[in-house]
């Protein structure tokens, strides 16, 4: 074992492989499962089961976490005020409301989208576009 001979009786002790060295079997007994690539006894472990951002976190730190935003979980009343999308990102609805008219492929304040593209027509209504074109 080891490249190195051992009396069977400390061969005995040395069977079970944890992290890649030799533990005795009590140790390795609390040592079966395995989180974040690490083995972690099983008391630890049981507080541990769910996967957050790709970390292992207890589940009382988890239950705060069933949304995701951006890529991330985020708590419950955090992500109440997130609900818009805008640029692929979430934004609180005070934000998203100065945030709908689209200019030069960004989002600007209507108030100052003519300051933005002054040479752009004013914004019209589909139904006056559509009396335009018919008439």
């Amino acid at each position: 074992m080891n490249a190195q001979y051992v009396n069977e009786e400390e061969a005995a002790d040395l069977r079970p492989i944890v992290n890649a060295q030799y533990v005795n079997e009590e140790e390795a007994a609390d040592l079966r499962p395995i989180v974040n690539a690490q083995y972690v006894n099983e008391e630890e472990a049981a507080d541990l089961r769910p996967i957050v951002n790709g970390q292992y976190v207890n589940e009382e730190e988890v239950s705060d976490f069933l949304t995701i935003v951006n890529g991330k979980f985020v708590n419950e009343e955090e992500v109440a005020d997130l609900r818009p999308i805008v640029n692929a990102q979430y934004v609180n609805e005070e934000e998203a409301a100065d945030l709908r008219p689209i200019v030069n492929s960004r989002f600007a304040i209507a108030n100052r989208s003519s300051e933005i593209a002054p040479n752009s027509p004013p914004p019209q209504h589909a139904t006056v576009l559509l009396n335009n074109l018919l008439s």
